[in-house]
């Protein structure tokens, strides 16, 4: 297999969390399906080399701390459907506080997608838990999982920490 790299700047750009995150927004708001994310558009976007390892999988991944990595990829599934995956990610067994890769955080994001006229609901699993929200519009559907700031700190009044994004989910 060859892997080829598409950019759209000279050299390979180090994000930080905040980039990434703001430029996946930036991403979404410019389509109106999964299927305008091309390896040059997302390379544009997101201001970093994209690695395409076929024309159906292609994205970039880094280390944005020393706790933190992550990274975006466009890939079509089994079922034939294509889905953007963009996600944070610890090393196995660890639970580092996610206040580093916490800006903007989950309401801050969240409310941009509603600002682009997508539809917002929460989606439930056993026991009522909430899971994630979802957003609907255009021909796509965006999930955001959250996850906490630091999995052992609780507001003041023993509520769960500020919420971060873990991962978002573009069908």
């Amino acid at each position: 297999m060859t892997t080829s790299e598409h950019s759209a700047s000279q050299g390979q750009s180090t994000l930080t969390s905040k980039d990434a995150l703001s430029r996946l927004l930036e991403l979404i708001r410019g389509i109106q399906s999964v299927n305008d994310v091309t390896p040059e558009y997302m390379g544009k976007v997101m201001g970093t080399k994209i690695t395409v390892v076929d024309p159906d999988k292609y994205g970039f991944g880094q280390s944005f701390s020393k706790d933190w990595a992550g990274g975006i990829q466009r890939s079509k599934l089994v079922s034939g459907e294509t889905q953007l995956d963009f996600s944070f990610t610890s090393k196995p067994g660890e639970q580092p506080s996610a206040a580093e890769v916490c800006d903007p955080d989950f309401g801050k994001f969240t409310a941009e997608l509603e600002a682009m006229g997508l539809a917002r609901q929460s989606h439930y699993g056993e026991h009522g838990r909430w899971l994630y929200d979802y957003f609907d519009g255009r021909k796509m559907h965006v999930e955001v999982h959250a996850m906490e700031v630091s999995p052992q700190v609780q507001g003041d009044n023993g509520a769960a920490a500020k919420a971060c994004v873990k991962m978002v989910i573009v069908s």
